[in-house]
């Protein structure tokens, strides 16, 4: 996968939040995840989920359901309409969960350089993605353009992709170092192939294009 510089700025991330309809949602490091009303002047919580038994370190808002990835080696799915929860265990600490577009499986970031596929209602590890380094900070995966590759930054300043079926690394391999420190985030534009965005914690963030995306 090559990629060119097509800019770069600041930015050095705080939090984490998300909204579902009037509630917004914010994740604190204090193991819980907490909803409030965003109309209503009471500052109180008007739900709190506390099944992680260990920090909270990803957090996903859609359409009914809420996924978290703890440091507890867990991701738990909970389904607002039904009211019920799925956990998942990936046996090491999850640092990101990034459901794919029809929410049917999922990616999970953990601390053993692992990127692992999963079956959002099974469970099931479909496939696993390795050979990048992520050990020690939280890092991001995401699946590229179409669904149809996997793309992380890792602790050395790579970004690594891969085939979202056979699990193999994209050319180059091993990727060059783009970042003087990890990279934290890693984005794939929604819609247009070879684009994606990176953010490090060498305080920069730098969007990157496929030459022939020109």
């Amino acid at each position: 996968m090559n990629l060119t510089l097509a800019t770069k700025d600041l930015s050095i991330p705080q939090y984490v939040c998300g909204t579902f309809g009037a509630l917004f949602r914010l994740l604190s490091p204090d193991l819980v995840s907490s909803d409030y009303e965003a109309s209503s002047q009471n500052r109180q919580a008007i739900q709190t989920l506390e099944e992680a038994r260990d920090a909270v370190q990803a957090l996903h808002v859609g359409q009914g359901i809420i996924i978290t990835g703890s440091v507890d080696g867990h991701v738990r799915t909970y389904d607002l309409r039904m009211g019920e929860l799925r956990t998942d265990f990936i046996g090491h600490p999850v640092t990101a969960v990034v459901p794919s577009q029809d929410n049917q499986t999922y990616l999970a970031t953990s601390l053993d350089s692992h990127v692992r596929l999963m079956d959002a209602t099974t469970g099931k590890m479909l496939n696993d993605f390795t050979g990048h380094s992520i050990s020690s900070y939280r890092c991001r995966a995401c699946f590229g353009h179409g669904e149809a590759s996997v793309v992380a930054g890792d602790e050395n300043g790579m970004v690594w992709a891969w085939d979202l079926l056979d699990a193999q690394p994209l050319a180059p391999n091993p990727p060059p170092k783009v970042h003087d420190k990890v990279i934290t985030w890693t984005e794939h534009h929604p819609t247009e192939d070879g684009e994606l965005i990176t953010a490090s914690a060498d305080g920069t963030v730098k969007v990157w294009r496929h030459p022939t995306a020109e």
